[in-house]
């Protein structure tokens, strides 16, 4: 055996031992860190803390969105309701052939129709905005991932300067670096979606109040 095959052969069984620190390994290191040092990993714990509050709210507003659709869509029932109602009266007073009351009719359900109207575009909006909602909860969990995913990095860099640099915590390094990457690519496509969405509940936002009586 060679002694490049001798060297492999002994390094091997330390390769396929190594692991990763655990948590507890890592909070356990970190003890032995000034608070001076700790600061970016409790930046960090904060913002986790903060992207989860932030994640909590728009589940709250996405439930409040899904009321103000009820509510737009019975409004809307109610409004074909109305009109149902004037033709019946338009085709009795047609039957009559009065005329003062085809007249009034005509004034009556012109309103009712514009009424109809505004309260369609009203229930579009609400859809628009509970879309809109959705697209900045799928955003926020993006957030949050990426923020966990640099609150790991932060942790891991702590563990490297209370223990030293080793294989073992470069190659953990990188590994969170990885995860930190692709949690971005995939906040910057819900932060894309979420963007689209706004723009349609602005136009929808818009519609509404043109109709608006």
């Amino acid at each position: 055996m060679t002694r490049s095959l001798l060297l492999l052969a002994l390094l091997l069984p330390v390769l396929a031992l190594a692991k990763p620190p655990s948590s507890k390994e890592v909070d356990e290191a970190l003890l032995r860190l000034s608070p001076g040092d700790l600061s970016e990993v409790d930046a960090g714990q904060r913002a986790v803390v903060a992207a989860e509050a932030a994640q909590a709210a728009v589940e709250q507003d996405i439930a409040f969105a899904k009321n103000d659709i009820k509510a737009a869509k019975s409004w809307d029932e109610a409004s074909a309701a109305v009109l149902k109602a004037l033709r019946h009266e338009q085709e009795a007073a047609q039957a009559r052939q009065d005329d003062e009351e085809l007249t009034r009719l005509a004034r009556v359900g012109g309103d009712a129709e514009s009424n109809a109207a505004w309260r369609k575009a009203r229930t579009k909006q609400h859809e628009a905005r509970l879309a809109f909602d959705q697209a900045r909860l799928a955003h926020a969990k993006t957030s949050l991932a990426l923020i966990q995913a640099e609150y790991q990095v932060t942790r891991m860099e702590a563990y490297a300067r209370a223990v030293g640099q080793s294989g073992d915590v470069d190659t953990e390094l990188g590994k969170r670096h990885t995860s930190v990457g692709k949690a971005k690519k995939q906040d910057a496509r819900a932060a894309t979606k979420r963007d689209k969405a706004e723009d349609a509940w602005k136009t929808a936002s818009l519609e509404a109040e043109r109709l608006s009586p």
